[in-house]
């Protein structure tokens, strides 16, 4: 009896969990139709609604755009740097930072009172030379009408051939100091204008039209003229026009060649693009 009773209570289990699998099956199967109910509920309402489309499109082959990409900076086309070829003392400065100046004006002058004294003793060397090539200008007209009046009383026998003799010397004597004092003109107009350039080249000019960039000029600054000479002023002469000097990759050189169109921001203004080509 004991062993009956248990089996039937055991019989009465399995038949109460075989109802609840039951139940449980019927549950998931219910949810699995309405999931499998709303997803094509969803697709029917997206193709209703067109927002998923498809396109189709033939291959085709076209160019291809490469950017390199590259740093450098922004310099003028023209860039002089000027510096003094005499040394001296500045006695006075004309320009400063970003004045625009024009062709030949006086940026800087030095002191010029040694010069200036120069320039007088070579002026008053050649007012000196001028004097001698005149004096002997006349030593060689007087020598000159001697010498003909000797070679004509030569030929008519009036006088001893000695005197024609003496005459010639005289004569081809004043034409070599003539020819000396002429000499010592020439080298003392040399001298002065050697030394008139020198006087001219302590006022430094702008040798082009620009506008000032860099200046490292003072009054009273003493400048030393040599191979490694100090630059004074640096004048850019058109700004409208800059170039952009980049260091190109090696692996990107390849691909540029000139005419290519480039563009570039710089620093200041960097939400500005500029516009350029590859020269």
């Amino acid at each position: 009896m004991v062993i009956n009773d248990k089996k039937s209570e055991l019989e009465k289990n399995l038949n109460i969990g075989g109802h609840r699998k039951r139940r449980w099956g019927w549950v998931k199967y219910l949810a699995g139709a309405i999931a499998i109910t709303g997803a094509v509920a969803y697709f029917n309402t997206q193709q209703e609604s067109g927002a998923v489309s498809y396109s189709f499109r033939s291959v085709e082959q076209g160019a291809l755009t490469v950017l390199v990409y590259a740093t450098g900076t922004v310099e003028p086309t023209t860039l002089v740097e000027i510096s003094s070829e005499l040394s001296g003392t500045l006695a006075s400065v004309e320009v400063d930072f970003n004045e625009i100046v024009e062709v030949g004006q006086v940026l800087a002058t030095l002191d010029t009172t040694k010069l200036a004294a120069e320039v007088a003793v070579r002026d008053a060397s050649l007012i000196s030379a001028n004097a001698g090539v005149v004096q002997a200008q006349a030593t060689l007209n007087e020598a000159t009408v001697n010498y003909e009046n000797a070679q004509t009383l030569d030929r008519r026998g009036v006088t001893a051939h000695q005197s024609l003799i003496s005459a010639t010397t005289i004569y081809e004597s004043a034409v070599a100091t003539l020819q000396i004092a002429e000499s010592a003109h020439n080298l003392a107009q040399a001298n002065l204008e050697l030394q008139q350039a020198d006087l001219d080249k302590a006022i430094i000019r702008s040798p082009i039209k620009g506008i000032i960039l860099d200046r490292d000029a003072d009054v009273g600054q003493i400048v030393a003229s040599s191979l490694s000479a100090p630059i004074l002023f640096t004048i850019a002469e058109d700004l409208s026009k800059v170039e952009l000097q980049v260091d190109v990759d090696e692996a990107d050189i390849g691909r540029i060649t000139i005419g290519n169109q480039a563009t570039f921001t710089v620093g200041a203004y960097d939400k500005t693009v500029f516009s350029a080509e590859i020269a």
